[in-house]
């Protein structure tokens, strides 16, 4: 056998700028405004979590193309919005380590940000580094108006927000499923190519 190396494991995120962000964003602060916005669970966050799935309808019309490039990207297919909320977070409010649960993907969008005072969402890898034993903690790049969709089992957090400016999110988790047909497809055509 020839001798190698590989990554044992991957975890994938998939960022995507928002098409038509002043619109989504008008709409989507429209609907925080109509939510009850409050500190819950000893967080230091403000949310609307206890109505969590109250407005999915309207998000999941809002970002459907978002959601269909995001399944299309993992070949998936988009079943349903199983829950969505907002959080803003104002001067030293932060969100704990937490996860989404086992299954099912995860999306953030930053609807009230500035890169020049925020953070975005901080991931943290489910095992450490082999060499130090350390967390090993990731931070993507995102602007006003980017949606990050991440596998939900991700233990994540915000950080505080040192700033006199808020910083307003919306979350939702969706239920998806393999796309069989697209599979076999592109199998289909990658064995074209070999012959």
């Amino acid at each position: 056998m020839t001798n190698y190396t590989e990554n044992m494991f991957e975890i994938p995120i998939h960022h995507i700028s928002c098409d038509g962000w002043e619109s989504k964003k008008e709409r989507l602060l429209e609907l925080v405004k109509d939510s009850d916005l409050d500190y819950q669970f000893n967080e230091s966050v403000k949310s609307n979590f206890h109505q969590k799935g109250k407005y999915n309808k309207e998000i999941e019309d809002i970002f459907i193309d978002e959601i269909n490039e995001f399944c299309n990207s993992f070949r998936l297919l988009f079943s349903r919005m199983n829950s969505s909320w907002f959080q803003s977070s104002e001067t030293n409010d932060h969100h704990s380590i937490h996860n989404h649960g086992a299954v099912g993907y995860t999306a953030v969008c930053y609807i009230e940000y500035d890169s020049d005072v925020h953070t975005p969402t901080q991931f943290i890898a489910p095992y450490l580094n082999p060499l130090t034993g350390n967390v090993i903690r990731y931070c993507p790049k995102v602007s006003e108006g980017s949606i990050v969709f991440f596998p939900s089992m991700i233990p994540h957090y915000a950080e505080r927000n040192d700033s006199e400016k808020r910083r307003t999110i919306v979350s939702f988790n969706i239920d998806v499923e393999v796309n069989h047909q697209l599979n076999e497809f592109l199998s289909f055509i990658d064995g074209l190519q070999l012959t």
